[in-house]
């Protein structure tokens, strides 16, 4: 019933938003504008599955501004999302001491808070007050569906990113994420079409081909998986899972 009745809000939410001009990212509010670059950086590499590069990039941010809401929110959501428990905790506890600044980003406060409480928590609420007013920033969309990811609703997750691609088609990390939720969905040909689009966006980028590959293995084209992931690693040895994938295809293969 809560799915049912936060689609519906999230739904209501669309008209409110019309007015909104779209945009990527909410303020960062550094004070050292030559930061800015790197913040964004760090938020699209966390939205692209990057782990290790968001995390070093966004340590130069805090090192530089200790005290930046947003840097320490970003923060916090993806150590709670790689299951980093003391990291998240640190974060989220600093980051709601500076407290956010400005009501636009007041739904990212409301779910460090209840998470801080409860791990566990129901955050739909929160998801809402995130998303409320902000339906035209990329960088919204893109945490609600990550939390709704988080809290098993992968059909809202989907609709939120099939919503995305059509205000930011050029945001690559869109179509990774759509890729596997309509995966989880059971939209093989859909997810096919998403993973072949972030490729196209970002041809040099190794976590597109083991994306693709992941494509590739669930819908049996095993040789297919075994190149795209070969491929993955040859553009970044760091890949080293990628090329446990590509082994694995190999032994698909008949």
């Amino acid at each position: 019933m809560k799915k049912i009745l936060f689609t519906a809000l999230i739904c209501s939410l669309v008209s409110f938003s019309q007015s909104t001009a779209q945009t990527t990212y909410f303020p960062s509010n550094l004070k050292d504008a030559s930061l800015e670059p790197l913040y964004q950086e760090a938020v699209f590499a966390w939205f692209n599955v990057e782990h290790s590069k968001f995390e070093a990039l966004m340590s130069q941010v805090l090192e530089a501004e200790p005290d930046n809401f947003m840097a320490l929110a970003h923060s916090a959501f993806h150590a709670y999302h790689v299951k980093k428990t003391d990291a998240f905790r640190e974060y989220a506890a600093r980051a709601l001491k500076v407290g956010p600044p400005n009501d636009k980003v007041k739904g990212y406060a409301d779910v460090l808070k209840a998470r801080l409480e409860t791990p566990k928590a129901d955050i739909s609420q929160e998801i809402a007050t995130l998303i409320y007013g902000n339906m035209k920033v990329t960088e919204a969309n893109l945490m609600q569906a990550i939390l709704c990811l988080e809290t098993g609703q992968p059909e809202i997750a989907h609709e939120v990113l099939f919503r995305t691609k059509n205000l930011a088609p050029e945001y690559a990390p869109t179509y990774n994420l759509l890729g596997y939720t309509a995966m989880d969905i059971g939209q093989m040909e859909q997810a096919g079409k998403a993973f072949k689009q972030y490729l196209s966006l970002m041809p040099q980028n190794p976590n597109a081909y083991d994306s693709m590959g992941d494509y590739y293995m669930a819908v049996k084209e095993y040789a297919k998986a075994k190149e795209a992931f070969e491929k993955a690693y040859q553009l970044d040895n760091r890949f080293t899972f990628s090329l446990d994938k590509a082994k694995e295809a190999e032994g698909m293969i008949k």
